[in-house]
């Protein structure tokens, strides 16, 4: 079972349920309590995404867990661990969905790119790591309500 983050303002955390990366900006408590602090027993933290723009999001504290460290991300031949490997994802850059199939570097000198396919099969394509996030238990992309559902697959 994944170790619990130490949570406190400003500690970066992935949120399990969404697959995102964010920094805690504020806690609150069962009773609704918000606090900018330390919080006796957090239930909800509201975090802000890790090295893009978008919406802050409120995350459950049983879904919270350190980030993997990066020096145990690689997985031989430049390709990189992601905890959506395999899953169902958006590309926020294009508004497609597929599934993430590897990241890795486009060429030699590039930093790491996600791979995704669509998921009926056919040509896969690139987007920047910070492009992927995972669809939702519901069917919806998480952080976006008005959007088209992703497909279940």
């Amino acid at each position: 079972m994944p170790q619990r983050p130490q949570l406190a303002v400003g500690a970066t955390v992935l949120d399990t349920r969404t697959g995102r990366t964010g920094v805690v900006q504020l806690l609150r408590d069962a009773r609704g309590n918000v606090c900018t602090s330390a919080i006796q027993r957090p239930t909800r933290a509201l975090l802000r995404a890790v090295g893009r723009r978008e919406p802050l999001w409120w995350a459950r504290v049983a879904d919270l867990t350190p980030p993997p460290a990066e020096e145990s991300t690689d997985l031989g031949l430049g390709h990189r661990a992601h905890p959506l490997l395999g899953r169902t994802v958006r590309d926020t850059a294009t508004g497609r969905t597929g599934i993430l199939r590897a990241v890795c570097p486009d060429s030699a000198d590039a930093p790491p790119v996600a791979w995704l396919s669509p998921p009926g099969g056919g040509r896969e394509w690139t987007t920047a790591t910070e492009a992927v996030e995972v669809c939702s238990p519901d069917g919806r992309p998480s952080g976006h309500r008005n959007e088209e559902p992703c497909p279940r697959g």
